[in-house]
This record gives structure tokens, sequence and C-alpha cells, in this order.
């Protein structure tokens, strides 16, 4: 069990680390894109699919978060008659509908924000 957890530990300090470097860019785009005067049109796809990014991460991070303080599987139902799914239920499967979710909601946001190319008709 002590092996699955530092593994988890170690999932959401990946995870971590990835949303401070994301949210360090998004913040050095910004700035950049301030300074120079750069057209909206230019940076804008970058910046939504930096904080899509963020949005995942984010629901990773507390998903893991939320694992780490639960009991084990077979301390918190295990497979009996519906355990599973109250187990899902209450180690955060919300969590991850909810982010699967909101990530398919960004790609449809972000593909009909893109202006048309080529042959693609929105």
């Amino acid at each position: 069990m002590q092996d699955q957890r530092a593994m988890l530990e170690d999932e959401r300090s990946e995870m971590r680390e990835k949303l401070r470097n994301l949210k360090a860019y998004a913040a050095a785009l910004k700035q950049r894109v301030g300074e120079h005067g750069v057209e909206e049109e230019q940076y804008r796809r970058d910046l939504m699919q930096a904080e899509n990014d963020a949005g995942y991460y984010e629901a990773e991070i507390g998903r893991l978060t939320e694992a780490l303080g639960r009991p084990p599987l077979a301390k918190a139902g295990g497979a009996g008659a519906g355990g599973g799914i109250a187990y899902l239920r209450g180690a955060g499967g919300v969590s991850v509908v909810a982010a699967c979710v909101a990530f398919a909601a960004g790609v449809v946001l972000g593909w009909a924000l893109l202006p048309p190319r080529g042959g693609r008709r929105v």
C-alpha cells in the first residue's frame, strides 16, 4: 500500500509542477503580447489551450489529493453489492467525469473559435 501511496504522491507533485509551469507560460505569453501589441488572434489559441490544460491539471490534482485521503479499496466497500460504484462515487468519480466534460467542452469551444482553414467548414 505504501508503494501505491508514494506513486500517487509523485504523480500529484508532477501535476503540480506542470500546472506551475503552465501558469508561468500563460503569464509570460500575456506579458509579451502586451509589450509588443500583438493581435489577439495570433496568441488566443495558445492561451486557450494553456487554460484548458490548466483546468485538466487542477482536476487531476484534486482527484489525486482526494485519493490520497481515502482508505484502500478493500476497506472502502470492496467489490460487494454496489461497493465498486459507491467507492467510485466517493473516490472522485464525479471529479473525473466533470474533468472529462470540461475537457470536451474546451475542445469543442476551441474548435468553434478557430478560423476556418482550407476545406474545413464551421
